[in-house]
Order: structure tokens, then sequence, then C-alpha cells
């Protein structure tokens, strides 16, 4: 009787440690950012000398982004943001998903931008 209790009791310890350890080494989660459309509103300037295209991106109260380009041209799009990305989608329906990796009140960085794939930092 006392043999079976102590093996009783040394099996609870062992599935206590066993759920311990589950727990304690499961992969520790991101925290992803929680963007909201309103953060991103206004002009904000590429802050890097290699400019690939657009040098200015202008987030609008009314969900729209114009996004300027190296040459006269001006890109037209509705926005949206979902946790840590921007949606923009163009006049045709196309849609760009876009990464950002931080944000402040006066920088943004996307892994990418509308068609270009390199990292972008902005500025206010």
């Amino acid at each position: 009787m006392e043999a079976t209790r102590c093996f009783t009791s040394l099996l609870k310890l062992f599935i206590w440690i066993t759920i311990f350890l589950i727990f304690s080494c499961s992969p520790s989660r991101k925290r992803k950012l929680e963007i909201s459309a309103n953060i991103l509103c206004g002009k904000w300037s590429l802050e890097e000398e290699k400019r690939v295209n657009y040098p200015e991106i202008e987030f609008c109260k009314d969900r729209t982004a114009v996004l300027y380009s190296q040459a006269d041209t001006i890109y037209r799009f509705t926005f949206y943001t979902r946790n840590d990305t921007l949606f923009l989608v163009d006049v045709y329906g196309k849609r760009y998903v876009n990464r950002i990796k931080k944000l402040t009140n006066n920088t943004i960085v996307f892994d990418g931008i509308a068609d270009v794939d390199k990292e972008q930092t902005y500025k206010r």
C-alpha cells in the first residue's frame, strides 16, 4: 500500500514537471504591431540616399494613399491596415500587401511598399 502511494506521488510529480516543461519550452510569440489607419495619416518622406521609388507618400483620412514617383507620376490607392500589414488597392483592384516593421510618431519602416521589395524608411 505504501509503495502504491509513493508511486502515485512520483507519477503526479512527473506529470506536473512535464506540463511545466512543455509550457516553458514552447516558442515565445512575437507581439505583432496593431496599427490603426489613422496613425498613418499625413505626409511621409523617404529617408534614404538611394531612392528606389516613391520619395513621398501621403495617407489621407478618407483612406486614400498617394504615392509620388521619382518622375512626375502620381499613384493613387485606397488603403487599410490589419495588424502589422498595410494593404494598398489600386484603381484596377490590384492589391499590394506590405508589412510594417516599425512605426513611431515620426518614422515608419516597410518591408517594401507597393511594387518595391526593398526595405523603405519614411519620416514625417
